[in-house]
């Protein structure tokens, strides 16, 4: 409230020129990807100044990412169809059972911690979520088109029509859940996502299969060199649901 109360009266004393300014700039700051080259040309002269950037990423990048962003379901199912096989996930799924396993060692040897607080410990690794490669989702045809239905593209919709109908469609699905179960297997990232994700609230461990890709991951490559790439992202990911951001947070 002290916030509010605070932006209110910067607001009535804020000379409304400025102040349209500001919102006229927030707003081609959010567009700027689809504005053109003059607009290009303007970001990348204020990101030199900034964060001495020397050239933006080409168009059809940030249309590709764009894209992986605003239609994950989508563009994951594309990817785990071509690049990733029942065998790595099952494969990956013993290489974390196994990290967790060695957590579940380093905890029961240390010293410093009492045996309740060690027993909760053990108890949340045992209850950590994993979700690996893809939601499967991204294997159904009909689930994928019961999941875009309401979103309605046709050919004759410009590039920023196109991006306003995805982003109210998003918009309408996010409110929507708020009425219906929790999924603490949704993949929230695009299975071709290069990231790995612990989730504080699910207490879940994300794997998306872009990760699961050389150089992190080979079903060709030695199992030290796997558990070595791979396998240290796991146990990174792994401690975070034991870091001072979530030590006190709930199994559940």
């Amino acid at each position: 409230m002290e916030y509010m109360r605070n932006l209110s009266n910067l607001l009535s004393k804020t000379n409304k020129r400025i102040i349209a300014n500001y919102i006229f700039w927030r707003t081609i700051n959010m567009w700027n990807d689809i504005l053109g080259k003059t607009f290009d040309d303007i970001l990348l002269q204020l990101l030199r100044v900034m964060n001495g950037l020397q050239k933006l990423m080409p168009r059809w990048q940030r249309c590709v990412l764009k894209s992986e962003n605003l239609l994950a379901q989508a563009t994951g199912a594309l990817f785990v169809r071509k690049h990733f096989s029942s065998e790595t996930r099952k494969e990956i799924t013993d290489i974390l059972e196994n990290i967790r396993e060695a957590f579940r060692d380093i905890v029961e040897e240390i010293d410093w911690m009492d045996n309740n607080t060690k027993n909760a410990a053990l108890q949340k690794a045992d209850a950590v979520i994993s979700k690996i490669g893809f939601h499967d989702i991204c294997m159904n045809d009909t689930a994928l088109n019961e999941y875009y239905k309401k979103l309605n593209i046709t050919s004759e919709d410009s590039y920023f029509e196109i991006l306003l109908k995805i982003e109210a469609w998003d918009l309408e699905k996010y409110f929507l859940r708020l009425k219906e179960p929790v999924d603490k297997h949704e993949f929230v990232q695009s299975a071709s996502t290069v990231n790995a994700f612990f989730t504080f609230k699910m207490n879940s461990l994300t794997l998306p299969a872009g990760i699961l890709t050389m150089p992190f991951f080979n079903r060709n490559y030695p199992k030290a060199a796997n558990y070595g790439a791979i396998g240290t992202v796991m146990g990174h990911e792994l401690t975070h649901g034991f870091d001072d951001d979530d030590y006190i947070t709930s199994q559940t």
